[in-house]
């Protein structure tokens, strides 16, 4: 499927099940990572706009969801890397990331740092 031009798209079937992998395999590793560490990143480029039209939501938002959820049973931080090169969706992206951090209680936000960078592809 070619890159949309929009900031936020509709998300195609084939990306939908992608997310359901992810949210799985995060939920699986997120508490092992945090047992084994007291502070873990998760880094993610040409990370998007946070949500689809339809209010379905991409990876970084999925991906905060379960850390914040395992830090709800372990006292330790996490820090998210999220790269966008396009303006718009880097954008967005902070406003959807500021959106699914308002939910969470506690001082989950407090641990799990949000580092959201517009960056520009390298060309060659």
């Amino acid at each position: 499927m070619a890159v949309s031009k929009d900031a936020v798209w509709e998300r195609d079937p084939h990306t939908a099940a992608k997310h359901d992998l992810l949210k799985q395999y995060l939920e699986a590793w997120a508490p092992i990572l945090l047992s084994r560490n007291d502070v873990i990143t998760y880094a993610e480029g040409f990370a998007g706009a946070g949500v689809y039209q339809g209010s379905d939501p991409d990876s970084p938002v999925i991906a905060y969801d379960v850390f914040a959820e395992a830090l709800e049973e372990m006292s330790k931080r996490m820090r998210l890397i999220l790269t966008e090169e396009d303006p718009r969706r880097a954008e967005e992206l902070k406003r959807r990331m500021a959106l699914v951090r308002a939910k969470h209680t506690g001082d989950i936000a407090k641990r799990l740092q949000v580092d959201i960078q517009h960056a520009d592809s390298p060309t060659t």
